[in-house]
């Protein structure tokens, strides 16, 4: 319905679009003949300024009418998805003093385990199709043993046929699942406790696997498309509401009453509501730019503090030297 609504939208305002211009390119031509036949020449300065803008506010509908359909298209095309987010915590056993850890023997499941890691990968359906046959296969660190592994939520539904691939090529430390069905908003958590050799700092990776074009995306990116969709779709609302409605109430004033209806109707229904989400979104994207910025200057000086030679004297605090210059 919420379509509908929008593409009537779009249809009227091109059809009032094309209306005016039919009947200006007539009064145009009826103003020429009559001006011919009194010996005018010339249509006069008010009636090229009202072509003219007629122009721009066409060109404007146009393109609003354009990008309310490609928003719309863009919806409504098949998409599949999927969202996913990986975290690895490490002491889970907390730390231990160097002296007597030689002499303290943990277990876990009955065996022996030392420097244990707990890893967390999650998956959802984000898209708008079912995916179905959807292999993914973890793999740590080669000298990591994977201990133990469990799911969330604990119960997982039939319907989406979790299997784990057994293949002989596999080592100690990779493991395959392949998931039969999955649904758009369906989640599924992978957990697993590794263990690792001492001082080891571990990671893994995952590989993705399907006939269909499936296509993987971090959760914090996905957030900020929808956000910066969010404030695009504000923004526009806006310029609909407070830009163009008045400058065609300006130009036709026998349709004012309209032009106000859907002004006001903008501002209630698109606008008003959701204020609060766009000031959200602006300030997390304002936030992660920041983050972003404050990594890339983190990395650089990671970077000048890892070569091979930095000649520490040469940095100044002098006014009357350039600051920060190094070698």
């Amino acid at each position: 319905m919420n379509k509908i609504f929008k593409l009537s939208l779009i249809s009227l305002a091109v059809c009032l679009g094309s209306q005016f211009l039919s009947l200006d390119s007539s009064n145009a031509q009826l103003v020429s003949q009559t001006g011919a036949s009194a010996g005018q020449s010339a249509p006069t300065s008010n009636e090229l300024l009202n072509g003219i803008i007629i122009a721009v506010v066409s060109g404007i509908i146009g393109f609003l009418a354009s990008l309310f359909i490609e928003r719309i298209k863009k919806k409504s095309e098949p998409r599949k998805q999927i969202s996913y987010s990986k975290i690895l915590k490490s002491g889970i056993i907390g730390n231990i003093e160097k002296d007597i850890e030689s002499k303290i023997g943990i277990l876990y499941n009955g065996k022996p385990a030392q420097n244990m890691f707990y890893a967390l990968f999650d998956i959802e359906n984000t898209g708008n199709q079912q995916i179905k046959n959807q292999e993914i296969r973890f793999e740590f660190s080669d000298n990591s043993e994977i201990l133990d592994i469990f799911f969330c939520p604990k119960k997982i539904e039939p319907e989406i046929d979790l299997k784990e691939v057994t293949q002989a090529n596999l080592g100690k430390h990779e493991k395959k699942y392949k998931i039969g069905a999955m649904k758009p908003k369906e989640k599924l958590g992978f957990r697993f406790i590794i263990q690792g050799s001492k001082d080891q700092s571990l990671d893994f990776n995952y590989h993705a696997k399907n006939d269909d074009d499936v296509s993987f995306i971090k959760v914090e990116d996905r957030k900020s498309l929808d956000e910066i969709e969010q404030v695009k779709s504000f923004l526009v609302n806006c310029l609909i509401a407070s830009v163009l409605f008045p400058l065609m109430k300006e130009i036709f004033p026998f349709l004012e009453p309209l032009f106000s209806i859907g002004s006001l109707a903008v501002f209630g229904l698109l606008i008003l509501p959701r204020l609060e989400g766009f000031i959200k979104s602006t300030v997390n994207l304002i936030s992660t730019a920041f983050k972003e910025k404050s990594d890339m200057q983190s990395q650089r000086i990671e970077i000048m503090g890892s070569g091979h030679s930095i000649n520490v004297g040469n940095f100044t605090t002098s006014s009357s030297q350039n600051e920060g210059q190094g070698t």
